[in-house]
């Protein structure tokens, strides 16, 4: 696990600074997914996504943890997705709703991450694809809608069924 990690380590740090395409794309994302029931790689890739380095290798993480064929979703990366979307903008947001969706929760969901989708859900400053993803994730944990969010749900459906005929 550990020299796997390390080895794994690496390579991140090697996409950090967009080295070779192989590094940026998918590959390294379906290699992590590969051995993410592997404790350690669940760490380094939970800790890559807390932590404060570059976008690019925190959105490879994040592109592993939501290709990783896991019965359930390691609750360290249900801790590290929650502690990163109050900070998180741009296409580190996007990729962190994508994978908060993308998760398999098992039978009981985690209400501080519910709590982070919504709060992503109701900001208007966020861009509607991803709010509508945030709210998607989280709908279990709606109990209301504002009319806000009521109006933009209504919204994002009128325009999704213009794009249909």
């Amino acid at each position: 696990g550990g020299s796997l990690a390390g080895y794994f380590r690496g390579r991140l740090a090697a996409a950090k600074h967009g080295s070779t395409k192989y590094e940026k794309g998918a590959g390294l994302e379906r290699e992590l997914a590969r051995y993410a029931g592997d404790p350690a790689i669940q760490k380094l890739l939970a800790d890559t996504v807390r932590g404060d380095g570059p976008t690019p290798a925190r959105i490879t993480a994040l592109g592993a943890m939501s290709k990783a064929a896991l019965k359930e979703a390691p609750a360290i990366w249900i801790a590290a997705l929650t502690a990163t979307m109050p900070n998180a903008d741009g296409d580190l947001l996007r990729a962190a709703v994508s994978t908060a969706r993308a998760l398999p929760t098992g039978e009981e969901r985690n209400a501080q991450l519910d709590k982070a989708l919504l709060r992503v859900g109701r900001n208007a400053g966020v861009a509607a694809d991803v709010r509508a993803g945030a709210l998607a994730a989280s709908a279990v944990a709606l109990a209301s809608v504002s009319a806000e969010v009521f109006d933009f749900l209504v919204a994002q459906g009128t325009e999704a069924a213009g794009h249909c005929g």
